[in-house]
C-alpha cells in the first residue's frame, strides 16, 4: 500500500503472488483488493481474473462492500484467448455483483483497456491527479515519443462517471454508501446524460437493424460509442417478460479513427453491460451473442459478460488486439483466435 492510501487502517488477509492484495480497511469497513503495477503494469490475466472474481463474490456472499484499488493496464494480452474466456467472466461477476454490494474504483497512475470497463460498472470512483483513462492498453497509447495524454486524461471529465479527485474526506464518504439497484428509468437517464456529454442526437443509427428482439449491426470501422447507447436504448425501449434478445455482430471493438471514442468506449460498454443485466434480472430476458466472423477482444469480453450463450460462425475471427495497431505498435505476434480454437477453450458454443 503506497502513500495514497497509508492514512487508512487495513488488514491484509491474502494475497496473489504479490500481484494482488486483498484486505480489509477498518475505517470505513470496506474489502478492498489492490492490484500491484509492479510487476506486468497490474495486467489481469487468467490467474488474476479467477483471484478477483473469487474476492467479489466472496464480498457479495458476505454482504461487504469492495474497493477496488488499481493501476492497471487491463487483460494481459500474453494469456490470449484463454485470458478472454475468464475476463468476460470476471466483468460477468461484477455486473451481478453491483446491485448488492457497494463496488467503489480507486484508481492510480493509469486504468486502461478492460481495467477501465472495470471501473465504469463501479458505482463511484476516485482516481489520483493526472490519470490515464482510455479503453486502449498502454502498448497502444504510447508511442516512441510520448504518451498521446491529450484525449485520454481523465481530468477532461470522462462521461457520467461520478469520480472525485483522491481526498481523505471524500473518501471516507463510501462508508455511508448503500447498494442501488439499476431501473429502466436511471438507465434510460444515464443513457440521456451520456449523448449529451458526448453531443450525440437521439437519432439511432441506421446501421443497427432490430427486429424481432433480434439486433443486427455489421461495420468495417469498428462498433462506436453511440452505437452501443442505441443499443441500449432500443432494448429498454420495450421490454417483455422472459423474451430472447439477440445481438448478432460483426466488427472491431473500437472505431480507432475517432478520438472521442477511446476516452468514452469503456463508459458505453458499461452502460450496455448494465442495461442487458437489468433485462435478465427484472424481465428474465435469455441473452445470445451471435459472433458473424469478426469480434475484437473488448467486443467480445463486454458481450460475453451478459450473454446466456455465445455462438461463433465457423469463419470466426477474434482478434485479442486490433490489427492495424498489431502492424504498427507491437513487435511479438498476436495471431486470431478462429472456430474450432475458440470453441475448444471455451469462448463460443454450436448453435
Amino acid at each position: 500500500m503506497d502513500n495514497l492510501y497509508k492514512e487508512y487502517k487495513y488488514k491484509i488477509f491474502s494475497k496473489l503472488n504479490n500481484d494482488l492484495i486483498f484486505g480489509k480497511f477498518i475505517e470505513v469497513d470496506f474489502f478492498f483488493v489492490e492490484i500491484n503495477e509492479r510487476k506486468k503494469r497490474g495486467s489481469i490475466g487468467v490467474d488474476e481474473s479467477k483471484y478477483l472474481i473469487k474476492i467479489i463474490n466472496k464480498s457479495k456472499e458476505l454482504k461487504k462492500n469492495l474497493v477496488i484499488i488499481m493501476s492497471s493496464s487491463g487483460l494481459n494480452v500474453s494469456d490470449g484467448a484463454k485470458g478472454l474466456k475468464f475476463f468476460a467472466e470476471l466483468l460477468k461477476t461484477i455486473s451481478e455483483a453491483r446491485n448488492k454490494i457497494v463496488l467503489v474504483s480507486l484508481l492510480k497512475s493509469f486504468c486502461l483497456g478492460g481495467a477501465s470497463i472495470i471501473a465504469s460498472l463501479s458505482r463511484c470512483v476516485y482516481f489520483s491527479k493526472g490519470l490515464i483513462f482510455g479503453l486502449n492498453g498502454p502498448k497502444l497509447l504510447i508511442d516512441k515519443k510520448k504518451l498521446i495524454d491529450d484525449y485520454y486524461s481523465i481530468n477532461k471529465k470522462i462521461a457520467n462517471l461520478y469520480q472525485t479527485e483522491h481526498r481523505n474526506t471524500e473518501f471516507k464518504k463510501i462508508k455511508i454508501l448503500k447498494p442501488k439497484n439499476d431501473s429502466k428509468d436511471t438507465l434510460i437517464e444515464e443513457n440521456l446524460i451520456l449523448r449529451k456529454k458526448m453531443y450525440f442526437t437521439k437519432n439511432l443509427s441506421k446501421k443497427i437493424n432490430f427486429e424481432n428482439n433480434l439486433i443486427l449491426f455489421k461495420s468495417k470501422n469498428g462498433i462506436t460509442s453511440k452505437v452501443l447507447l442505441d443499443m441500449s436504448l432500443l432494448i429498454l425501449d420495450n421490454p417483455k417478460k422472459n423474451g430472447k434478445i439477440s445481438f448478432d455482430l460483426d466488427c472491431s471493438s473500437q472505431a480507432l479513427t475517432l478520438k472521442q471514442e477511446k476516452k468514452n468506449l469503456s463508459v458505453c460498454f458499461a452502460h450496455l453491460i448494465k442495461a442487458v443485466q437489468f433485462l435478465k434480472i427484472k424481465f428474465r430476458n435469455r441473452i445470445i451473442y451471435n459472433i458473424n466472423n469478426n469480434s475484437g477482444g473488448a467486443l467480445y469480453v463486454s458481450f460475453a459478460a451478459f450473454a446466456d450463450k455465445v455462438v461463433g460462425t465457423k469463419n470466426l475471427n477474434i482478434r485479442v488486439l486490433p490489427k492495424e495497431i498489431e502492424k504498427k505498435m507491437i513487435k511479438e505476434a498476436n495471431e486470431s483466435i478462429n472456430y474450432f480454437e475458440a470453441k475448444n477453450i471455451g469462448l463460443v458454443n454450436d448453435k
